[in-house]
């Protein structure tokens, strides 16, 4: 265990840091069971300094509660909220994805995905995004939640090939508690809309326009938006040239990217109305393009990009694809035995990645 962890959080029994900021910091813990049952989550611990400040108090139950709204294979899932008895800490229990994050897959293979693996990344990351549009709170009013912070680091794929979306932490949603205090931006500004660092009203659309930052990125290799200061950033999202996908990948099905290029679109009412429609317009165009599922491909990605630490988190030679069939279990009403990594947040292990701030 990592020195300085509490050796328990309530149930959990900690047993890696992953990562930490001015808020919280997560790390890898395990809850027993009856006959041996263990399962490993990711645990969001918040600072044990900001426990009796009610703001960030209020900030982390925030962030679990619509988080906890959100139920699709496409989302992290938040299992549970609590508070140490002993130490007063906040804790929130997470899927404890491993893998790797989309900009570790990014920096693993430079020279670019696969086209159709990096079509299905965005359509499974557009369906996760439409999963939150829509969630809504315990009696159906809907939450209007827009997560604000759509960017590489905030989208986990696992050793599965599920991609998942990841960190509310500054989430916008209508029964929020907290809101953003006004002069303050939240986001990282190379994955924000025009609407949003102009700080006008936002809805789902501004996280469809950070999606088709993404898309763009992840199929060209080429910055969008980001530049060398903030300031040439924000000139370039308000004013800067935004070509046509297919002027750099003409090699892309044509609807696929015309969808991709619609969610780029600087006003709010041309992109199009859903993540979803997204994703099913560019399997749509796969499906007619002939190209095959990527299912194996990604997931051969992923163990290539995946870190180390992961890789042992997951007990596993993450890298190398088993060629041969597990042996036999040795329990006789077993017919195989199959080491699987759980399907359980993934940390974006080389860069350091700072837990976010609700707000």
């Amino acid at each position: 265990m990592d020195a300085g962890l509490p050796p328990r959080v309530g149930p959990y029994e900690t047993v890696a840091l992953l990562a930490e900021g001015g808020m919280a910091r997560v790390v890898v813990a395990r809850r027993g069971g009856l006959g041996g049952f263990e399962r490993r989550v990711a645990l969001k611990l918040m600072l044990p300094e900001l426990a009796s400040d009610e703001r960030y108090v209020t900030m982390f139950l925030d962030e679990a509660r619509m988080a906890s709204r959100v139920q699709h294979p496409n989302v992290v899932a938040v299992l549970d909220v609590g508070r140490d008895e002993a130490s007063g800490i906040l804790f929130m229990a997470m899927d404890l994805i491993l893998g790797a994050t989309l900009s570790e897959l990014r920096r693993r293979h430079a020279v670019g995905l696969p086209m159709h693996a990096a079509l299905e990344i965005v359509a499974q990351a557009a369906d996760g995004l439409d999963a939150a549009h829509c969630a809504t709170a315990t009696d159906g009013t809907p939450l209007a939640l827009v997560h604000r912070d759509v960017c590489p680091q905030n989208l986990l794929i696992g050793f599965d090939g599920f991609v998942r979306v990841s960190d509310f932490g500054i989430a916008r949603a209508e029964q929020r508690r907290t809101r953003t205090e006004t002069g303050k931006f939240k986001g990282k500004l190379g994955y924000c809309s025009p609407e949003h660092v102009l700080a006008q009203p936002l809805d789902h659309r501004a996280d469809i326009f950070a999606l088709g930052i993404v898309a763009f990125e992840l199929l060209t290799g080429v910055k969008l938006f980001a530049s060398s200061t903030p300031s040439e950033t924000l000139q370039r999202i308000l004013h800067g040239d935004i070509p046509r996908l297919t002027a750099l990948r003409p090699d892309l099905p044509g609807e696929a990217a015309r969808a991709i290029d619609e969610a780029l679109a600087r006003d709010v009412s041309a992109r199009p109305g859903r993540a979803a429609e997204i994703a099913a317009r560019i399997r749509g165009a796969c499906a007619r393009a002939g190209l095959d599922a990527p299912g194996e491909a990604l997931r051969s990605l992923v163990r290539e990009a995946a870190s180390e630490h992961a890789i042992r988190l997951a007990g596993m030679d993450a890298r190398r694809v088993p060629s041969s069939p597990p042996p036999p279990a040795e329990d006789d009403d077993l017919k195989t035995s199959v080491e699987r990594p759980s399907r359980d947040t993934v940390v974006d292990f080389s860069a350091g990645r700072d837990p976010r701030e609700g707000g």
